[in-house]
């Protein structure tokens, strides 16, 4: 299948935002593979920001490349790569844009209906980030577009900040290791507990398990599809999964321990969360007071 562009109009394909911030102060090789039923002309544009790179070609009945070079600077806010048809009709069936061997710009992306500008699921497209969140699974190794401590993205306000995002509290203190080691015998629990209980029983431990999975699945994806200078990484959206993680963490936990010790395992737990409160709430007081 092939994009149509009948004489005398433009198609246009704005790159994801995070593919442009990935390309910062690289040149980009932009490429289209074009071909007409007869003698055409067009031109291909690279419009970044308020720069505008053109080049004239000639199409024919046999497929050709087409190719241009444009800098990507770095406060470049988007770039948009556009085909016109100035004479007959042009098919184009890829589209590449490559920074040395790195593909930043894949010719799957012409599937997307988004890619025509009036397209009415171009604006549905566009609010659910579809076409970064496509680029970044697609023309580039996952792990290479996470940033750099993709894993404090669970933590900035969470347990390390508890919405104040200038006092950490638990990150690197002695309670980030109690809260992993507390955690970590609820995981073992859980393993077992899985193969213990009744089927219907593991049926709503595994629903929960699914609930956690795609709550922490969501700031990952935010974290992939956002340019790096704004990306607000906010680990406070991560509170709704703090009931089925505690019912997950208790089920394991109640498994290890035996029944009769269980009543003084839950007062152990009580104590020892509401000295956690307290341990915070006086911090933020100290660091309030000084």
């Amino acid at each position: 299948p092939a994009l149509v562009v009948p004489a005398g109009q433009t198609i246009a394909y704005q790159l994801p935002a995070v593919a442009a911030d990935r390309a910062k102060l690289a040149e980009l090789r932009f490429g289209i593979r074009v071909w007409s039923d007869g003698d055409a002309l067009g031109r291909l544009i690279v419009l970044n920001d308020d720069k505008r790179h053109e080049i004239r070609f000639a199409a024919h009945q046999k497929p050709a490349t087409v190719d241009t070079a444009a800098t990507i600077y770095p406060k470049t806010r988007g770039v948009v790569l556009m085909l016109q048809a100035d004479r007959g009709t042009l098919y184009v069936d890829t589209i590449t844009a490559t920074s040395g061997e790195t593909a930043i710009v894949q010719s799957n992306m012409l599937n997307l209906p988004g890619i025509v500008a009036n397209s009415p699921l171009r604006l549905a497209m566009v609010y659910l980030r579809l076409p970064e969140i496509i680029w970044s699974l697609t023309s580039a190794p996952f792990l290479q577009v996470l940033p750099e401590s993709w894993l404090e993205l669970f933590y900035a306000s969470f347990w390390g900040h508890f919405g104040w995002m200038n006092v950490p509290f638990v990150r690197g203190s002695a309670w980030m290791g109690a809260i992993g080691l507390f955690c970590g015998i609820g995981l073992i629990g859980l393993i077992v507990a899985l193969r213990r209980i009744d089927r219907t029983t593991q049926l709503q431990l595994w629903s929960l398990i699914a609930l956690c999975a795609l709550t922490f699945l969501l700031p990952l994806v935010n974290a992939i599809a956002m340019p790096a200078n704004q990306a607000t990484q906010q680990g406070r959206y991560l509170f709704p999964s703090i009931v089925p993680l505690a019912l997950l963490i208790a089920t394991g936990q109640s498994i290890l321990v035996p029944t009769r010790g269980q009543k003084i395992w839950l007062t152990c737990w009580m104590v020892g969360v509401g000295f956690f409160a307290l341990s915070a709430l006086t911090f933020l007081v100290t660091y309030y007071r000084a």
